[in-house]
């Protein structure tokens, strides 16, 4: 290298999910790791390494920031005079821009429109497209920033499924293109404007290799575009690193609640052709763990809003005279789904829908069951008195009520796509892992109203993006509603979440399923007026069971808090095991 060396330090988050205070205030406590304030003093380290090496820096957040936590969800609810808690953070610890993610669009364009006019740096969504005039006019296609000698362009981009996700909020306003062709297109023109170093902000992680139209997780493609020098990932939570290698950019994916900042180093200098070029980089993550202090000045900032959030939290809504967690929730149908089913049936029938011609069924899956949100993401509402914090501890998103029809051959499909979370098990062997940590728990419906088993000693028959694996093959057996046999052409109503009904999950047998006309009935209200209501949860019988396998032993990975409930499973015979180094619980099964 020459002595004309110029160092560049790209620092980035995504998916903070509103988690700035290192507080769950779903159980309120503290967080072991995480959060943004956290973050704040591994940014304030990585800008002083860089001070001391000669190094410019530029701090991005790479989407999904402004839901997940109470404090993104009341933040119209403030007191007066407040500027929405993520955007004042991000201006006291100077983000240079900020990329926008699906999750930024949950509340509607027009509440993030107010939103980002307290945005002090410049908000990029370069695959956005706009379908009304007048919506979300402070966000642009690509920014310029100057880091030394340097031009750096960015861009941003977020999955185009955004538009469907959130169809009752977005029709008519916004629709997202094809992320890797707007991020080519942009960082084309960037690089004819002459910026030296162009970093994609990719809401999006590591999916096919290959270029597809419509990707949801387009890392691959990305990081070969032609101009892009640096790529930051996210979207799916599991961190990672890529060092450059061939034509691929060097890649940094941060994990979600601020658990890890991502950080890509750059040298360059000039090339024949007179442009600066990238002659080393190097890609890592530094994690937010429990051994890194909360940055003070930032606690400070966020201390008002922080304690009110926690007496919102704290007002009453209810009462269970059981315990209503999610650690078996992928083995057994438990009384925490079965509130939130109870829930949507009635808030169904008071909307003026009742039983008249087809039989109705509720759907629910699990919000908290571990996976990639870790040990201890579990909703665990202890028995008595019931706080509003319980309510977001059982439905963790913001979501709606929505009814669709569907007919017997589609139920049956959609089904056998629930059951394919499952690994395959081999009978008469044990110890063997139940589910496929390839899909997400929330991928996992109940369905009350039905009776069926699952038959996890046959192959899974979809794949988690909504392709089938192989037509010969099926998981769910005897399927009836109230004793009778499902059949083709049978009608039924099914009850939903919003994030199901538009798309959530990759669904085939929804994909064409007629809606009923419904007012706006947030599940967190219906689940409240349920335990206000009724002191007694509601009982049944089990809508599914596993079909017996003898002689056959499974391995459930769930959280620690589970060993306390393990007369819920007696049924399984269950034994623990010591947690293993990931925090999680094994607990073996009996099939």
């Amino acid at each position: 290298m020459s002595d004309t060396i110029v160092r560049l330090r790209l620092l980035a988050t995504t998916d903070l999910h509103m988690q700035l205070t290192g507080w769950d205030y779903a159980k309120d406590r503290p967080l072991p790791s995480g959060g943004l304030t956290r973050v704040a003093s591994l940014i304030s380290d990585a800008r002083k390494e860089a001070a001391e090496a000669g190094a410019h820096v530029l701090l991005f957040d790479n989407g999904d920031g402004f839901q997940g936590t109470v404090l993104g969800e009341l933040a119209d609810s403030m007191p007066p005079g407040e500027n929405h808690p993520l955007l004042a953070v991000f201006q006291q610890l100077r983000y240079d821009a900020i990329g926008l993610g699906n999750h930024d669009f949950d509340f509607g364009a027009t509440a993030l429109s107010r939103w980002l006019a307290d945005a002090s740096c410049p908000v990029i969504s370069s695959n956005l497209r706009r379908l009304s005039p007048g919506i979300l006019p402070g966000v642009n296609t690509s920014a310029a920033l100057d880091a030394g000698p340097l031009r750096v362009g960015v861009v941003s981009v977020l999955p185009p499924q955004t538009a469907m996700w959130n169809a009752g909020r977005l029709t008519g306003q916004v629709a997202f293109d094809d992320m890797t062709d707007a991020a080519q297109r942009e960082a084309f023109a960037l690089h004819q404007q002459g910026c030296d170093v162009i970093v994609a902000l990719a809401h999006t992680g590591w999916g096919e290799d290959e270029r597809q139209e419509g990707q949801e997780n387009a890392l691959s493609p990305i990081a070969r575009l032609q101009h892009v020098t640096a790529v930051f990932g996210g979207h799916t939570h599991l961190p990672s690193t890529a060092a450059k290698a061939g034509s691929q950019a060097p890649v940094a994916l941060a994990g979600h609640a601020g658990r890890q900042l991502a950080q890509i180093d750059l040298a360059l200098d000039r090339g024949p052709s007179g442009r600066w070029e990238v002659r080393d980089c190097a890609s890592v993550l530094r994690p937010a763990d429990r051994q890194i202090a909360e940055q003070t000045e930032t606690k400070l900032l966020l201390a008002s809003r922080h304690r009110w959030a926690r007496e919102r939290m704290s007002e009453p809504a209810g009462w269970t005279d059981v315990p209503l967690h999610s650690y078996f929730s992928m083995v057994r149908a438990d009384t925490h789904l079965r509130v939130i089913a109870e829930a949507q049936r009635a808030a169904f029938a008071q909307a003026g829908h009742g039983v008249r011609d087809y039989p109705v069924i509720s759907v629910v899956a699990p919000g908290k069951c571990g996976g990639r949100g870790g040990p201890a993401h579990y909703s665990d509402v202890p028995a008595g008195a019931v706080q509003w914090r319980h309510i977001e501890d059982l439905v963790v998103f913001p979501n709606a009520l929505r009814a669709v029809m569907v007919r017997g051959e589609e139920l049956r499909e959609w089904l056998e796509m629930s059951a394919s979370v499952f690994r395959r098990v081999i009978p008469g062997q044990s110890a063997q892992l139940l589910i496929d940590a390839d899909w997400p728990a929330h991928g996992f419906d109940t369905f009350f109203g039905l009776s069926y088993g699952i038959d996890v000693s046959q192959p899974a028959r979809y794949r988690p993006d909504g392709r089938m694996t192989d037509p010969g093959h099926h998981r769910i057996s005897d399927l009836t509603c109230d004793g009778q046999p499902i059949v083709a052409d049978m009608m039924f109503t099914a009850l939903l979440n919003d994030y199901r009904a538009n798309g959530g999950g990759n669904v085939p047998a929804l994909r064409r399923a007629p809606r009923l006309e419904l007012p706006e009935i947030p599940l967190r209200n219906a689940v409240m007026n349920t335990l206000s209501s009724c002191r007694a949860a509601p009982t049944g019988p089990d809508p599914w069971r596993f079909v017996p396998l003898p002689g056959t032993g499974a391995v459930l990975q769930t959280g620690p808090g589970a060993a306390a409930f393990l007369d819920d499973i007696a049924d399984f015979e269950p034994s623990c095991e010591k947690p293993g180094p990931d925090g999680f619980l094994p607990v073996n099964l009996s099939l």
